[in-house]
């Protein structure tokens, strides 16, 4: 039997640790097949993986504000579904965040946003939604 089919996905992360700790818990059923940690790099990726329609996602980080999304986040980007962390939400009321969690709690929260949508894109829905983690 085959294995099942992977969704793909960008990983925007400034953070190494947190970098490697999502790509970890994205396995297996969606796979990182890129990362970025500036906002140029991002564009890059982000022309040469949407334009050849070879990822499903992007997960962007805390680390990059609210204008590099702003940025980023347009045109064709908007054909696949973001991830962003909760407390980047419009409107986000929890506590303070007082520095970087660990990688642990970034891969933990990412592998449950992941699990709460991965059926959603491998259907080919989410095209410019954003869904928080």
């Amino acid at each position: 039997m085959a294995a099942p089919v992977a969704v793909r996905g960008l990983l925007l992360g400034k953070n190494p640790a947190h970098l490697q700790a999502c790509v970890d818990a994205a396995s297996p059923d969606c796979e990182i097949v890129r990362k970025a940690s500036s906002v140029d790099d991002a564009k890059k990726a982000l022309a040469d993986l949407l334009d050849g329609k070879e990822i499903q996602f992007v997960v962007q980080g805390g680390g990059f504000t609210m204008a590099d999304f702003e940025e980023l986040h347009q045109g064709s980007a908007t054909s696949v579904p973001w991830f962003r962390p909760e407390t980047t939400k419009p409107g986000y009321d929890g506590p303070p965040p007082t520095g970087p969690p660990s990688p642990e709690v970034v891969a933990s929260k990412l592998r449950k946003g992941l699990d709460e949508h991965v059926e959603e894109m491998k259907a080919g829905k989410g095209a410019g939604e954003i869904w928080y983690f």
